[in-house]
């Protein structure tokens, strides 16, 4: 079932350590989930590792330069490395004008001393725009109707979960549900209810997965789910469900007239172990999958560009 939304995490890079515990102490009582890094490139590991909505960012150099940070930052998420996060520069009152041409990738600058009243302005002004930012990427990634990605925006999804679950070593399984015989129920019952019924059995699906499953939409008659943190044993349960939960809907749903239809429920699941380099060919490599039938040879995937290890099978029913 779907689990509740968490709140805004921020991430505190600081080397000041009293500082940074004060920023974090307020942050908490306002009511945010706070990482923290005392240096830019643990900060950077930590991107990689979890999903942040706001950076507060030291423009002082660690072992890495404010700047550089935030240029590395934008350019992982203009890869779709990382999804979208508001940056905040954090400079000196004294440095003022350096603190301010440097700033050039973030999207706000906050100088100190700063009151505290105005560090709680700035993070809520920013996650305002972030949540602008995230509507009109989802709308250009997804169907705001159904819930369901599209092929462009479920390729912008496997680089992000390929770079994050590469960083872990995790698993990842991605099913193929495809509907077969709708040319039946097509004949039989109209081109509007056949319609109907895919895009309200795609809302249905959708409140039975987790918050952070995602299903597209890849083809008019196939839909791919992609399931973070699930190993093989996992997925192969989770297809089982889904084809069951499909059975159920259609008793409810589907009239006599539309028996001809039934789901193909077809998947892998890869454990990512690749290179930054490799991660996009990666990306590439599984959307192929997404699009095409997925490889029914298990030798030839498992030494195949990826240098993942997987486990394919097929389920059909209704």
């Amino acid at each position: 079932m779907p689990q509740s939304s968490a709140p805004p995490t921020i991430l505190v890079v600081l080397s000041d350590e009293h500082q940074a515990r004060e920023v974090e102490e307020h942050l908490r009582a306002w009511g945010y989930e706070v990482l923290r890094a005392s240096g830019h490139m643990r900060a950077l590991t930590l991107l990689d590792d979890a999903v942040v909505d706001l950076a507060l960012v030291q423009a002082q150099r660690t072992d890495l330069e404010g700047k550089e940070f935030c240029r590395l930052v934008r350019n992982r998420i203009r890869q779709d490395f990382y999804p979208p996060l508001w940056l905040v520069f954090l400079g000196a009152e004294e440095e003022r004008v350096r603190v301010a041409q440097e700033a050039n990738e973030a999207d706000d600058l906050l100088l100190s001393p700063f009151h505290w009243t105005e560090l709680r302005w700035r993070v809520e002004h920013g996650l305002r725009h972030l949540r602008t930012l995230q509507q009109l990427r989802d709308g250009s990634r997804k169907d705001t109707g159904t819930g369901l990605f599209s092929q462009s925006g479920f390729r912008s999804l496997l680089r992000e979960e390929v770079n994050r679950l590469a960083r872990k070593q995790d698993w990842f399984s991605l099913l193929a549900l495809h509907l077969s015989g709708l040319e039946t129920v097509y004949r039989d019952l109209g081109a509007a209810w056949t319609k109907w019924f895919v895009v309200d059995w795609g809302r249905h699906l959708l409140t039975r997965l987790r918050d952070y499953d995602k299903l597209a939409e890849v083809t008019p008659e196939r839909l791919c789910l992609l399931a973070p943190e699930v190993p093989p044993q996992g997925g192969v349960a989770l297809c089982r469900r889904i084809r069951h939960d499909f059975e159920d809907y259609c008793r409810k749903n589907l009239p006599a007239s539309g028996g001809g239809l039934h789901l193909i429920c077809q998947g892998f699941s890869v454990h990512i172990d690749v290179p930054v380099d490799g991660q996009l060919q990666a990306a590439e490599e599984i959307m192929h999958w997404a699009v095409q039938p997925f490889p029914r040879n298990e030798d030839r995937w498992r030494q195949g560009r990826l240098h993942a290890e997987g486990f394919e099978w097929r389920e059909e029913g209704r």
